[in-house]
């Protein structure tokens, strides 16, 4: 089991990177075609983001970013959130959808990595999975029973071929 999610991680891990590499592509052949160019200061800025996504990708887990969050060690993530706010504005309206968009998309993928390679939120999501089909076969049937019982009462279900009737019961035992 231990090599199944090793190999899964880093599969994950380079199926990832191929997305941000893709990334770094796109803003390469977007700026000159703009005419931004690509000694544009923000160029390299933002190049310089994907790649620090890319080199640094296996150190990202979320029980991190869950210490980061939590820590009281807002002061710092905001102060540096906002450099980089600022070192990535653009004057250019159009520029600064685009950088928002590549930065949204990289930031996406980051998390995903970090979601999908973490023991604690995999444990989470089988819990909540558990809970939900829990749910869903015992107040579910309970609910698909009252509406079949509602229709075998209701005068409509009388003039019903009694072959569907048995049909429905034969078929669907728990509702009935």
């Amino acid at each position: 089991m231990l090599l199944a999610w090793k190999a899964f991680s880093h599969t994950l891990r380079d199926l990832v990177r191929d997305r941000l590499f893709d990334l770094r592509d796109e803003v390469r052949e977007r700026f000159p075609k703009e005419g931004w160019g690509l000694d544009d200061p923000l160029y390299a800025e933002l190049r310089k983001l994907i790649n620090a996504h890319i080199r640094y990708i296996e150190r990202c887990r979320f029980v991190g970013l869950l210490y980061l969050v939590f820590s009281g060690n807002k002061g710092k993530l905001e102060l540096a959130a906002q450099e980089l706010e600022e070192r990535l504005r653009s004057t250019n309206p159009e520029q600064d959808i685009f950088i928002q968009s590549i930065r949204n998309k990289a930031v996406r993928e980051v998390q995903i990595y970090m979601v999908c390679t973490s023991l604690t939120c995999w444990v989470f999501m089988a819990c909540v999975f558990a809970k939900a089909l829990y749910m869903l076969l015992t107040q579910g049937a309970v609910k698909a029973r009252s509406v079949v019982a509602r229709q075998l009462q209701s005068k409509e279900w009388g003039k019903r071929d009694n072959l569907e009737v048995i049909s429905l019961k034969t078929c669907c035992p728990i509702l009935t």
